[in-house]
């Protein structure tokens, strides 16, 4: 289930906006609401765990990179890191994902 907070909702110690919920206080927490009152964060998002979709390397893959993955133990990939591939073949390129999700392939392998 995701929970999502956009800019202009209640910040600093009111009672939050029906169907809006409040985002534990953490360490970043005060950035985040800065850069929501400065209109610099327009919208946040939390979702839940979700089954891991594998998905086939892009047939365009460079043969040298795909036997790298091999040795490694890297049949499939995540489809997030499929997509972030392709996006980065597109241009500038900004990859967000929960802990132990593969980024640094997504980084690594464009």
């Amino acid at each position: 289930m995701a929970t999502e907070q956009f800019a202009g909702s209640p910040r600093a110690r009111r009672a939050p906006r029906r169907g809006v919920k409040e985002r534990a206080r953490e360490p970043w927490t005060e950035l985040l609401d800065e850069g929501l009152r400065e209109g610099r964060l327009v919208r946040e998002s939390r979702e839940g765990a979700r089954p891991a979709e594998l998905v086939d390397p892009p047939a365009g893959l460079h043969p040298e990179a795909l036997r790298a993955l091999a040795r490694v133990g890297i049949e499939r990939l995540y489809s997030h890191q499929a997509r972030a591939l392709q996006a980065a073949s597109e241009g500038t390129t900004i990859v967000t994902s929960g802990t132990a999700s593969g980024k640094s392939l997504c980084f690594n392998l464009p």
